[in-house]
């Protein structure tokens, strides 16, 4: 039999974007919709020319235009975060300080960002910040939740629009005291997690210690209980929504690393499939899940039931914890990265592609452990975890769910 198998690659380079700043280090991020074709950066600044701007990408990131521009930090402040509908029309920007530094004010754009408004104040009150990675709306961009922090009494508030951020409600419901630290990982890591609908949303404390836990709204960010199952003693490095499944990542290794729910975030099962490790960020794209530490990304298909079966894909500037940003499209076409270490603030990008390689080249002869050579890949999973050696150590098995050119292996191989 020879037939050739297509094995997924990608290759990282950088590209002529430059986000160094002269004086700090500008909190860069990185928003995408599920095409990839539309990309949001966060807040860059440029000490030199007192400018601070929002870039916006409309061709997969070949070029960048600035879409919302301010000349004072408290206008248009590196801290501020940013959310995105699918077809890259709503944009909102939770700033994080303002000219009025008891305000917090939420710039919203319904164009792509051709023109703007201001939600003012969408927030106020002596020393008010924004919590974690604190905007996050539905796709349509419709439904809005920010979490609003006092850095004065450590008290967390959510509030929420229905109206893609013009119009901002404070939730009735109340968290307990402490369940932001200040300076736990910092701004970038993420405690809000929605829904592509924008009806479930999940609050993930960033508190180390009691109290703790994760809380969920079932209505759009109206009110709030707590959810079931989840470490309550322990911080969360990050949490993400998409595609039916909720992901969490605590930052105690005691209490494993990977949480899931599938029901919209009031009951939480820790994933034993998946190895344990310092995972700082989760990304959803489709059915891809993206776990990262400093090095490198692990990537799960079909929300992480694969168990072991990953892609890893080492990051082209190692970074010292959650300081960076990827984004991709839902097929994974290519990813975007953005480093948080300052002297290597530049946007890489992927290219994928294919290498054809025959089928005799990936597979060991007739003989002692008969299996798939190491080092293939199908479906982005190591040969390994589609053929497995059976038990007279002659013939190769095969496990469903694994294509080439578009049928699954049980239609090529017949059963023993």
């Amino acid at each position: 039999m020879s037939f050739n198998v297509p094995i997924q690659t990608y290759t990282f380079s950088k590209t002529k974007k430059s986000f160094v700043s002269s004086m700090f280090i500008p909190d860069v991020k990185l928003y995408s919709n599920s095409t990839g074709q539309h990309i949001v950066t966060g807040v860059f600044s440029d000490i030199t020319n007192s400018k601070y701007y929002i870039s916006k990408s409309t061709d997969s990131g070949v070029t960048f235009k600035t879409i919302l521009e301010k000349t004072k930090w408290n206008d248009l402040h590196t801290g501020s975060h940013i959310t995105m509908s699918d077809d890259g029309l709503n944009i909102c920007v939770l700033n994080n300080g303002s000219t009025d530094t008891n305000q917090i004010i939420v710039y919203y754009s319904v164009d792509g960002g051709t023109t703007w408004n201001v939600s003012y104040p969408m927030a106020t009150g002596a020393s008010l910040s924004i919590v974690g990675e604190g905007i996050v709306s539905s796709s349509n961009g419709k439904y809005v939740v920010a979490s609003i922090r006092n850095t004065t009494t450590n008290i967390v508030r959510i509030y929420y629009s229905s109206n893609y951020g013009g119009n901002w409600t404070i939730s009735a419901s109340t968290f307990p005291t402490g369940v932001y630290i200040a300076g736990q990982l910092g701004h970038r890591t993420s405690n809000l997690a929605m829904d592509p609908t924008g009806q479930y949303v999940a609050f993930a404390s960033l508190n180390t210690g009691t109290p703790g836990g994760i809380w969920r709204s079932g209505n759009y960010g109206v009110t709030w209980t707590t959810a079931t199952g989840e470490p309550t003693d322990s911080g969360y490095n990050d949490i993400k929504a998409g595609n039916g499944i909720m992901v969490a990542l605590t930052s105690s290794a005691s209490n494993n690393r990977v949480w899931t729910s599938t029901d919209g975030g009031a009951n939480w099962v820790h994933n034993s499939l998946i190895p344990n490790n310092s995972y700082f960020k989760v990304f959803i794209f489709g059915k891809n899940i993206v776990l990262g530490n400093g090095t490198t990304l692990y990537i799960y298909k079909n929300n992480l039931k694969t168990g072991t079966s990953y892609t890893s894909l080492t990051l082209p500037v190692p970074n010292s914890g959650s300081g960076y940003f990827i984004c991709s499209d839902n097929s994974l076409t290519n990813f975007f990265y953005i480093s948080g270490e300052e002297a290597n603030q530049f946007l890489y990008t992927t290219t994928s592609g294919s290498i054809q390689r025959n089928i005799n080249e990936i597979f060991k002869a007739k003989g002692t452990n008969a299996a798939a050579v190491t080092g293939y890949r199908i479906n982005n999973s190591d040969l390994n975890n589609a053929f497995a050696p059976l038990s007279d150590g002659f013939s190769i098995g095969y496990n469903t769910g694994y294509t080439v050119n578009g049928n699954d292996l049980s239609t090529i191989f017949a059963a023993k």
